[in-house]
């Protein structure tokens, strides 16, 4: 199957629009344990559910560098992140803070040394791809784009002609092959005359089906 037979399907997608609902009872646990993002979520949850979308995170993260991270984690993981990682980002904001405010054009090796940095703070690459994307880095010119599971299963399943380079992308390797994974893509939406971050939608919505 060809990614080309989408193309002016890619280029309508409203990728900002993209939204997710998180309810306060979801992350009780975090909000009896830490002060901090118990005042932020009193202030944010004005009812017992806030809904975030791709448009408002980007506004969030060049305005408050607390909320865009609680926002980012809200939206990518509604239900609350596996095991106490969560926790532990909460109390390695300084940590993360730190590491993602350098210049956003990245090389190699400073994307290498982010990765370093935040593994520290129970930050995998699903979540930091997730801050790279909305705080707007880049990798050598190759704009920062979201790798998670539902994404990687998509691309492992060799689907897509001109994605058949990134079948060998796991949970195993993704590290290693992000920036293989950002070249491919934005070169490909560069080529169909569409944004990376609509190719990037199309696969997480789209593409299993």
């Amino acid at each position: 199957m060809r990614l080309s037979t989408y193309s002016n399907l890619i280029r309508s997608l409203p990728f900002k629009d993209q939204a997710f609902e998180t309810k306060k009872i979801n992350w009780n646990r975090q909000i009896e344990a830490n002060g901090n993002f118990k005042k932020y979520c009193d202030k944010e949850f004005k009812e017992d559910t806030i809904k975030l979308s791709r448009g408002d995170l980007f506004k969030k993260s060049k305005a408050d560098f607390y909320g865009a991270i609680v926002s980012i984690i809200f939206w990518g993981y509604p239900r609350n992140m596996r095991g106490i990682n969560f926790n532990k980002i909460l109390e390695s904001i300084p940590i993360l803070e730190y590491a993602l405010r350098i210049d956003k054009n990245l090389t190699q090796e400073t994307f290498k040394q982010i990765c370093k940095e935040t593994k520290k703070t129970g930050v995998g690459l699903s979540t930091l791809s997730k801050f790279l994307y909305f705080f707007e880095f880049n990798v050598k010119g190759d704009k920062c784009l979201i790798l998670d599971r539902r994404i990687i299963e998509v691309l492992s399943s060799g689907l897509y002609d001109e994605l058949t380079s990134l079948k060998k992308i796991s949970e195993y390797n993704k590290e290693e092959c992000y920036t293989d994974y950002l070249i491919e893509i934005n070169k490909i939406s560069k080529a169909q005359n569409y944004k990376p971050d609509q190719l990037e939608f199309f696969l997480f919505h789209f593409g299993k089906n």
